[in-house]
């Protein structure tokens, strides 16, 4: 499994990524580091806190607009995002 770093986005469904590492193997490795783009298509979502939050705003303070919660069965799942 990889993580990347969104540091943007476009109006057309493309997401702008800063870095992209390797995670759960015996040595993180990073993949990526620089500038790039990927298509939302490509892109998935992972929740691994219980009280995992989607918030309106970049603060917790903000509107939550929808709690993230993990499937125990372990299958991933979609959040609504206009670009997922």
């Amino acid at each position: 499994m990889n993580k990347g770093y969104i540091t943007g986005s476009s109006d057309s469904g493309w997401f702008e990524i800063s870095k992209i590492e390797t995670i759960g193997g015996d040595v993180e490795q990073t993949l990526f580091n620089g500038r790039g783009w990927i298509h939302s298509s490509l892109v998935g979502l992972s929740v691994a806190d219980s009280d995992a939050k989607l918030y309106a705003a970049p603060h917790k303070t903000s509107r939550v607009l929808k709690k993230l919660i993990a499937d125990q069965s372990g299958e991933q799942k979609k959040v609504g995002h206009p670009h997922l």
